[in-house]
């Protein structure tokens, strides 16, 4: 019986499918030092999809555990860009609840938090230095942030440098001007250097509860006089020279009985 001999020709190369090119990454598109991530940072009127949007340079590597607080929040478009010799990921931060610290709470912790109710809320974060529990009342905001000022005070205002998982709290000092917040809170999602990506939401005059509301990503820079998160709002037109920035972590979370008469 003959020997059946195995055909010594290669099976054919599989075909890699072939990606649409890139688009230009639009002049708006403002890059980090690094060149590591990109936000629309020179249009007049943004949109919200545009305000929300993060773009991601895959030239530079980034470890997952960093990018996570990324993709847990986002959708990654189809489209890829392109400026010079680098390629960009454009990713759109989902809609949330039109409320900071819940926002910041929720990325810290990489998932839903239960909404204030006329009975419930709950604490989530704590401030970095005396390791207080933030949103009790507008008091003890400003209680520990003078605390951490006190404790630490290179780690405080102009150089609070929060990592990748924590966030950004400034606190006004002193009772709180109609119209305006007594705090906001602005979660880290990623770094360069000494810049920082954040994942922004703003309150309403009530506890937003639905989640109908693009974020805003933006860039500050750690130590900077007038970049830094500090030197944003620490004004007398945001939440006055002598507001406190700290550094927010993840606590608990933890669920509180709205006190009777409250």
């Amino acid at each position: 019986m003959p020997i059946r001999r195995r055909s010594s020709s290669s099976p054919p190369p599989s075909r890699t499918p072939k990606l649409p090119p890139a688009k230009t990454l639009p002049d708006s598109v403002k890059l980090t030092d690094n060149k590591q991530y990109g936000v629309h940072d020179g249009l007049k009127k943004p949109d919200a999809t545009q305000r929300a949007s993060l773009f991601v340079n895959t030239s530079v590597p980034a470890s997952a555990d960093k990018q996570k607080y990324i993709t847990q929040q986002s959708d990654l478009s189809p489209t890829r860009y392109s400026r010079n010799d680098d390629t960009f990921e454009r990713h759109q931060f989902k809609k949330g609840i039109p409320d900071c610290m819940h926002n910041g709470e929720e990325i810290m912790h990489g998932r839903r938090l239960p909404v204030p109710t006329e009975t419930t809320y709950t604490l989530a974060s704590k401030e970095k230095v005396t390791q207080k529990v933030m949103g009790e009342s507008d008091e003890k905001n400003i209680a520990h942030s003078q605390e951490a000022k006190r404790l630490d005070p290179n780690g405080v205002e102009v150089r609070a440098s929060p990592a990748v998982g924590e966030a950004y709290d400034i606190i006004r000092q002193g009772s709180t001007p109609k119209g305006k917040s007594p705090y906001h809170s602005a979660p880290v999602v990623a770094r360069d250097g000494q810049q920082t990506v954040t994942v922004e939401q703003s309150a309403g005059s009530t506890d937003g509860t639905k989640r109908n509301t693009f974020p805003t990503v933006d860039l500050y820079r750690v130590g900077h006089p007038t970049e830094s998160f500090q030197g944003r709002y620490g004004t007398r037109e945001g939440y006055g020279k002598d507001a406190i920035t700290v550094v927010a972590q993840p606590h608990g979370p933890e669920s509180r009985q709205v006190p009777d008469g409250e």
